[in-house]
């Protein structure tokens, strides 16, 4: 189990092996993405000088109990100015929010590089939430689901926030506002992130070759 430690609340099996990692991991650690600046220009922004925002639909299972909408709640939370790319899966939607957020269309090229550089996210969406935490991006999760180990590990090893365990107002004026802070704080949380978690990669490797051998 890719969930870095057991945190459930019940024994864990003898036959589970619990690894020190998140399956994000496998495709944002340093050494499988590089970062696209390039990607930027085709909406008009400089790295961390604009937040990523992420509405997601809660009609699934996943999001039972959850209120749609979540970051309509916090919009006028958003620092003036401010640029932002809008990820929003309920397109119908889009005139709830501010007019000069910049709605992205799917696909999305480099999703990936498009959340590295940005100064943080806020996601109604734990996903998402995880993979800008490690990116190094703060990241706020405006979800439910604050039980999962998955979010957990997120929370202890890299910089992911939710309503229990920061006030949202608080969060966002914590933000840095030099980019060159930003880029400096990302480098040293990423590094952070790779001594913790092991590289699942090379873990999968080696598992496939003994087999071989």
């Amino acid at each position: 189990m890719c969930i870095y430690e057991w945190t459930l609340p019940m024994k864990k099996p003898n036959h589970t092996e619990v690894l020190k990692c998140l399956k994000e991991w496998a495709y944002l650690n340093p050494r499988t993405f590089v970062p696209n600046e390039k990607v930027l220009e085709k909406y008009g922004v400089k790295p961390k000088e604009y937040m990523f925002l992420r509405e997601v639909t809660v009609g699934t299972i996943n999001y039972t109990g959850q209120a749609s909408g979540a970051i309509l709640g916090i919009k006028d939370m958003i620092p003036a100015g401010m640029k932002v790319l809008f990820s929003l899966e309920e397109k119908k939607r889009r005139s709830e929010y501010p007019a000069d957020w910049i709605l992205l269309q799917e696909p999305i090229e480099d999703i990936h590089s498009l959340i590295y550089y940005s100064a943080g996210l806020v996601s109604s969406g734990d996903s998402m939430a995880r993979e800008a935490a490690l990116l190094g991006v703060p990241s706020y999760y405006l979800g439910i689901r604050y039980s999962m180990p998955a979010n957990t590990a997120a929370s202890k090893v890299a910089s992911l926030q939710n309503q229990k365990t920061m006030p949202f107002d608080k969060w966002i004026t914590s933000l840095p506002t030099n980019p060159a802070e930003c880029a400096k704080k990302q480098d040293a949380l990423r590094k952070h992130i790779d001594s913790e978690f092991i590289d699942i990669n090379a873990y999968m490797l080696e598992l496939v070759e003994g087999v071989k051998e």
